[in-house]
């Protein structure tokens, strides 16, 4: 029994230990299409992102899982172009986005690490799950029509924080999105968020 309740113990101690190595991100994001596909048809975007750390000791080293969305909603000219190559007896209007949904695993690296501000390298790679979303909207008329895509895509990126309480971070991150595959996009992304410890 009792070497029972002493793994236990170690079991609880070490759990513990691990928890307290991660550490949560959340952000908003500003975003600038820089692929033909996008920047010629699209306005800059919105988004927001969840990241998980998970340091390595007192190293600098860190891994991360990111997850987020992004929406670009389309120009008013092409729109309009679609509207009009699409002609009805009903009066309507297209509503065009792209959205992008990153799951990544990233390898970062924080420098100045026991001072109020920090820097911090990364770079991630996973999948971008990408819809495109035409919908139209009329008085007698309404349909939406996605379009989806999946690709391998990388993140490189760069960020700064500063501590203002124990355990509590403000977080500035801009990087570049980019995929590969059969539809690519890319978009450099500015991101403004709070750092917590879990």
């Amino acid at each position: 029994m009792k070497k029972i309740n002493l793994t236990l113990i170690i079991i609880l101690i070490n759990t513990i230990s691990i928890f307290a190595q991660l550490k949560m991100d959340i952000s908003t994001s500003y975003n600038i299409p820089t692929s033909s596909s996008l920047n010629e048809k699209f306005n800059n975007g919105y988004g927001a992102t969840g990241e998980l750390y998970y340091s390595f000791n007192d190293s600098g080293l860190s891994a991360s899982l990111l997850l987020g969305i992004t929406t670009f909603r389309a120009t008013e000219e092409y729109e309009k172009e679609l509207e009009n190559s699409n002609p009805t007896i009903f009066e309507y209007e297209y509503q065009i986005h792209y959205n992008a949904f990153p799951v990544m695993l990233a390898a970062n690296y924080t420098l100045f690490r026991d001072k109020k501000l920090n820097l911090r390298l990364g770079l991630a790679s996973g999948v971008q799950f990408m819809e495109l979303k035409k919908k139209l909207i009329g008085k007698h008329v309404s349909d939406t029509h996605k379009d989806n895509f999946n690709e391998f895509a990388i993140y490189p990126n760069i960020g700064v924080s500063y501590k203002v309480y124990d355990g509590i971070d403000v977080s500035l991150k801009s990087g570049y999105n980019k995929t590969f595959g059969e539809v690519s996009i890319s978009y450099l992304d500015l991101r403004i968020g709070i750092q917590y410890d879990i």
